[in-house]
Order: C-alpha cells, then structure tokens, then sequence
C-alpha cells in the first residue's frame, strides 16, 4: 500500500473543489443557488425537464500516483477528472469547452477555499478533449468531454 504525505489527504472529493474553482471563473454556476445557463454539476450530468439543456459535469475518475519530479521516490497522487460539457448547438459547445479549457490552463498554483478548508490547485494536466457528438434524443443537443489529471493538496496541513 502506497502511503500519501498528509498534504494529499483531502478532506473533499477533487470534483467538488475543481467545481467550485470552475464557478469562481464563471465557466458556469452552482445549481444550488442559480438557474442560470451552465449549472456545473458533481459527478453525474443530469437529464429531465427541469435540468438546463446547457450544463457541466465533473467527475471522478482513476487517480494516478506519480514519482516523476522526486529524487527520493516519494509518491504524489494526480486525481483524475472528467468534465462534460453539454449544449444546444455545436458552435455554443465547443466555445464553452475552450473557456473551461482557459479555465483549467490558469490554475497553477491558486488555492480554492471549500468548507473552510483551503487548497491549492498545483496543475490540470489535459490528457484529451473532444467533441463526443450528437444526443439520439428529441433535444439533439451536443456533447463535449475533458479529460486530465488535477493535483490538488491542502494548504493547511
């Protein structure tokens, strides 16, 4: 069993804290407090009448423990994401997928406060992003995916 410095012993999913980063940038909005276009949503990308056509997803996926910058073979977790963009037109999209994007390339050591607790971001590594296509139902709306690997400590440790 790999054993983490305590600084990546987070006390919150890294989807929750890239949301709330993701929303300080105005990429899109909480759901909880706007019904604004761009709702970013935690891990699943809801669909129903009352959800936005224009929405976010971020997920969770497979971390990846890392020795690369280290001399003493200490282990480092990079936290995998996924993020999911969907829209009512393809031009509208990709456009939205660009300004998250944007959004992702400036996070190099900022720090983002949830529950109090404040984190610093060390860097979203993109691995892919593209345009996943057309939904088969009524709505056709288009779906664009993010991919990469988000580091993430807490700053209070």
């Amino acid at each position: 069993m790999t054993t983490l410095p305590p600084i990546y012993n987070i006390a919150h999913p890294p989807s929750i804290i890239l949301r709330d980063y993701l929303i300080a940038q105005s990429v899109g909005v909480d759901p909880t407090t706007s019904s604004s276009d761009y709702p970013i949503f935690v891990s699943l990308l809801p669909d129903g009448d009352n959800v936005k056509d224009k929405a976010i997803a971020v997920i969770d996926t497979t971390p990846q423990y890392d020795t690369e910058w280290t001399r003493n073979g200490q282990v480092y977790l990079e936290y995998g994401i996924q993020i999911l963009i969907r829209d009512n037109d393809y031009p509208s999209g990709f456009s939205k997928m660009k300004a998250t994007l944007d959004a992702l390339d400036s996070i190099k050591y900022t720090s983002q406060t949830h529950d109090s607790i404040t984190y610093q971001m060390r860097f979203f590594r993109r691995s892919s992003e593209l345009a996943l296509g057309q939904e088969d139902d009524n709505r056709r709306r288009q779906t664009f995916s993010i991919n990469g690997l988000f580091s993430v400590i807490d700053n209070s440790v």
